[in-house]
């Protein structure tokens, strides 16, 4: 997703803000940052996790989402491109309640971003057991998990008959539904 820095605001200013936008932003200790729209292949790999544990936790607790901020103890609000949330429903919330698991796709523009500052910013929330770095293009993810640290390298994932267990939320995710139906990239 492209980005393109706005003016700076505290953190309750921008969450006031942001509910009021039709485009998501990221709040970045204090930088806003306007995401603009994905590829094709992003958007598609996206649907593809999003399905995947949508069927899996059809009547349970958890529930898969995608557009619902986070915020972090670090000052940084993020949008991840695929949660599992296991909170309290509420129908009008903008913000995920109680997310396990969060997924970024990567894109040219976020991949330092996604790999350097979002691990600390998801490891600095309690309740994200698991986090997810999925390249679009070709059969890769990589998988953070909680320690007592926080969120630290677990596995890299490339075959295309890998699966991933999410045992935090009772699922598994595997690559060949990650790039169901999918062209690779060499």
């Amino acid at each position: 997703m492209a980005q393109a820095a706005l003016k700076q605001m505290t953190l309750d200013a921008f969450l006031e803000w942001d509910d009021r936008q039709e485009l998501r932003h990221e709040f970045d200790d204090g930088e806003i940052i306007a995401m603009a729209g994905g590829t094709d292949q992003h958007d598609a790999v996206r649907g593809n996790i999003f399905a995947a544990l949508h069927g899996q936790l059809a009547g349970r607790p958890c529930r898969v989402r995608m557009d619902l901020r986070v915020e972090s103890p670090t000052r940084r609000v993020r949008y991840p491109d695929v949660a599992v949330d296991c909170g309290p429903r509420d129908p009008k919330a903008t913000q995920l309640a109680e997310p396990r698991v969060v997924v970024e796709v990567l894109s040219p523009s976020t991949q330092s971003t996604d790999y350097l500052r979002k691990p600390r910013d998801y490891g600095a929330i309690p309740s994200i057991d698991t986090y997810l770095i999925v390249d679009p293009d070709s059969p890769r993810v990589v998988v953070l998990r909680r320690t007592a640290e926080g969120l630290e390298l677990d596995q890299d994932y490339t075959e295309f008959n890998d699966v991933i267990a999410l045992d935090v939320i009772g699922a598994t995710l595997s690559l060949a539904d990650i790039y169901d139906g999918l062209p690779q990239a060499s």
